[in-house]
């Protein structure tokens, strides 16, 4: 038999025992092990670096490998005094580890403490144990506004498997790469030429590129060149990208926190990952290139791979091509979360630079950093 390790974690009352409980009901062959259990009744010691209950719960979890289908562990588990000892852990259970982390702000843990009667510990004692954003790159965050029926749903249903999505279709620009690092001055060169030839006068018009974050390119150039011939457009065009790809991969580019993480953690865990973008091909492998994603990456799809120009038909030749009919769609703009539900995928917004309020709101989920996805 091998055994799964779950992991949850969070700051005293967020409602991670709650849930660890729960869910030791509900998953056949499951043994809790909680971090106070062991440490205050078994062992009667302090919290802190290199206390003996570090290397017990280790022991434990070990014995029990093997012995039980499911093994929960729950707890503070500080990163601080007890990250190597989960870094172990997450090795050696690879595929089988899931580690989940409450992302719970200060006070909706004091709500739900006060709403529990009686408790072992005050707002007080809660405050001075606090630990802000203590989560790991692989932790996935349970938002406060998700009830404790709806994650032990969710997770049972992934550890079950059969309801478990496997497929992770990804946006680029936005997304995982900073664009915003390399924008600026690729569209400023394009503009820069124009006003030298007396073409443009003002500004660049960057913030309205940025509105605009998602579409394609040439709906960019007949959005920012209104008034421009077909050819003139293609020339900017054909700048701008020669412009964007050089600063790529001249390395003037960044990935945002935690993409190298969440990359690896899902083929770890055996998902397939590919991504489709509105950037064209060159871009998109120097992009991956440059920064080293081709082991995580399945395969790379650019909007031009397909006539219409459209994010929907792009998502849709994806999911034929490798008989995908469950999984996500991870992105930033309007465009991925219609694809998503077009071809009957779930979306997952991410709340980062080129982001609006109003778009997100379509999404099934919102994220505001990758380690939540």
């Amino acid at each position: 038999m091998k055994s799964r390790l779950i992991v949850i974690r969070g700051n005293s009352g967020s409602g991670k025992t709650t849930l660890a409980k729960a869910l030791r009901l509900v998953l056949p062959d499951s043994i809790l092990f909680s971090q106070d259990v062991i440490r205050r009744e078994m062992l009667n010691v302090k919290d802190g670096p290199g206390n003996p209950a570090i290397c017990w719960i280790e022991e434990l979890i070990g014995l029990a490998d093997g012995r039980h289908a499911t093994i929960l562990l729950e707890g503070i588990l500080a990163q601080d005094w007890y990250g190597e000892m989960i870094d172990r852990l997450e090795r050696r259970f690879t595929s089988r580890y899931a580690a989940y982390y409450f992302d719970v702000s200060f006070e909706e843990t004091v709500r739900r403490h006060e709403i529990r009667q009686p408790t072992e510990f005050s707002v007080t004692d809660m405050k001075r144990w606090w630990i802000d954003q203590d989560h790991r790159p692989t932790d996935r965050l349970i938002a406060e506004d998700r009830s404790i029926e709806f994650v032990i749903q969710m997770i049972n249903q992934e550890q079950k498997g059969g309801e478990r999505m496997t497929h992770y279709i990804f946006d680029m620009d936005g997304t995982l790469f900073q664009t915003n690092a390399v924008l600026s001055h690729a569209l400023e060169e394009v503009f820069q030429e124009l006003r030298q030839t007396e073409r443009w006068e003002g500004e660049t018009p960057l913030a309205l590129y940025q509105q605009i974050m998602g579409v394609s390119l040439p709906e960019v150039w007949q959005t920012l060149l209104p008034d421009f011939s077909a050819t003139d457009q293609q020339a900017a065009d054909h700048k701008f990208r020669r412009s964007l790809e050089q600063a790529v991969k001249a390395g003037h580019g960044r990935l945002y926190p935690g993409t190298v993480e969440l990359l690896a953690r899902l083929k770890q865990a055996g998902h397939s990952v590919y991504i489709a973008s509105n950037g064209w091909p060159s871009y998109l492998s120097a992009i991956v290139t440059t920064y080293g994603l081709e082991a995580y990456i399945d395969h790379v799809y650019s909007i031009e791979d397909i006539r219409s120009g459209d994010k929907s038909a792009l998502v849709r030749e994806i999911c034929k091509m490798h008989d995908i009919s469950s999984g996500y769609v991870v992105g930033d703009r309007l465009s991925d979360f219609k694809a998503a539900h077009a071809n009957g995928l779930a979306a997952i917004g991410c709340q980062f630079d080129f982001a609006q309020e109003q778009e997100l709101a379509v999404a099934d989920r919102v994220v505001k950093e990758l380690s939540a996805v």
